[in-house]
């Protein structure tokens, strides 16, 4: 516990932030949950406040919970941090413009739909059984791999349980259909975008639209397996390129 503590609070000593409590707001995949997202935020170092967003279950376009999301955003100045099916809401927010907003992470995302199939394909997931414990078994190699852990099976089936079905299913179809691409040059903050060595999920190409990338080794679920490796990386880029009024 004490080696834990000393490692948040020396870990990236902010240089330019100095005291200053940047709030990281962090936008969870396709799930929904911050059950995925919480492993992240308890390895942000202490001056940096980590903000977990959880979306409604009834919130499955990307119109709807945009308009949603600008009244969750705070009033003091904050970074996004979006993985997988947030990357399109974090583009739409930092195209739009927020007044706090200083940086923008992309993870493991995609701004226009990250595979080339029909909508009805992606209707099929309904006949999935998504609350199956042998199915997220099956998942696993595709969102974890080899960096799996007895911990995050755990949280990767309680995160499935917690969301509906139809909701899963909803989400997967506006996917299908977004493309954010022409909103990414009206973005004047500045951006990174983290892309996992071995996604399954979302293909390297997908990430080259947001600039330049940064390769992690590891798998689509980044945040959760790489939690300390990507908080630094993202902390890093804070330190270099917000600094405080």
């Amino acid at each position: 516990m004490l080696t834990s503590i000393i490692r948040l609070l020396t870990r990236n000593p902010p240089t330019r932030i100095g005291c200053y409590a940047l709030k990281v707001v962090i936008l969870p995949g396709l799930n929904g949950t911050t059950v995925l997202t919480q492993a992240f935020c308890d390895a942000l170092p202490l001056w940096a406040e980590g903000v977990l967003i959880n979306y409604p279950h009834a919130l499955t376009d990307y119109q709807t919970t945009f308009g949603w999301l600008e009244e969750q955003l705070p009033n003091d100045d904050f970074v996004i941090v979006a993985e997988s099916f947030s990357g399109p809401l974090a583009a739409m927010v930092a195209a739009k413009g927020h007044p706090y907003l200083r940086a923008v992470v992309f993870v493991a995302t995609f701004a226009k739909a990250p595979r080339a199939l029909p909508a009805y394909i992606y209707r099929l997931a309904r006949f999935v059984p998504f609350g199956s414990v042998f199915l997220h078994r099956l998942m696993l190699p595709f969102v974890m791999g080899r960096w799996a852990t007895p911990d995050l099976r755990v949280k990767l089936t309680e995160a499935m349980r917690l969301t509906p079905k139809q909701t899963l299913v909803d989400r997967l179809v506006a996917v299908s259909g977004v493309d954010v691409r022409l909103l990414l040059p009206e973005i004047s903050v500045p951006t990174l975008c983290l892309a996992a060595s071995h996604d399954w999920l979302v293909p390297r190409r997908a990430s080259r639209d947001f600039g330049d990338v940064q390769v992690v080794t590891g798998p689509h679920f980044l945040l959760q397996t790489k939690a300390v490796v990507c908080s630094d990386i993202i902390c890093q880029f804070v330190q270099e390129v917000v600094e405080h009024p």
